[in-house]
């Protein structure tokens, strides 16, 4: 059983190289803090809120403050993944309302995705402050706002 030097280096480089595979999928899928799951994909800044339910006050509260702790840079391009919210209430739509024109004065913009067809109620209040809602994430990453 007479391991050259030859093996080990291709091992460590085969390492090296999932490491690295495993470091771009991370970040792509991007990051826990609290309830929000943060991410970068093609220049913009992708938030999961990961409630199932945006409908108490005081968790509303909470998040919106993890969301402005994380978003208080200048020009970014946010966009408010919604895939896992189920249940919203009139408080969490006007915590999106109060997000995007808080970002206003930064010189961001925002949109919102995944908003469940059961949820259109809010879209028609985030539709009439002009915050753009998309059906899928990919056409958001694609498209100009």
């Amino acid at each position: 059983d007479d391991v050259g030097p030859g093996v080990f280096k291709a091992s460590a480089t085969a390492a090296t190289a999932a490491q690295s595979i495993l470091d771009q999928l991370d970040k792509m899928k991007g990051h826990v803090t609290g309830r929000l799951r943060i991410g970068f994909e093609q220049k913009t800044t992708v938030i999961r809120i990961n409630d199932a339910k945006l409908v108490d006050e005081s968790e509303i509260a909470l998040i919106k403050r993890e969301l402005c702790d994380n978003l208080n840079r200048s020009n970014l391009r946010v966009l408010v993944d919604m895939k896992s919210v189920r249940k919203l209430s009139s408080f969490g739509v006007v915590m999106l309302v109060d997000l995007y024109r808080w970002l206003k004065p930064f010189a961001s913009t925002m949109a919102v995705c995944r908003l469940r067809p059961e949820l259109a109620s809010a879209l028609t209040m985030l539709t009439a402050e002009k915050i753009p809602v998309f059906k899928d994430k990919k056409t958001a990453l694609a498209a100009n706002w």
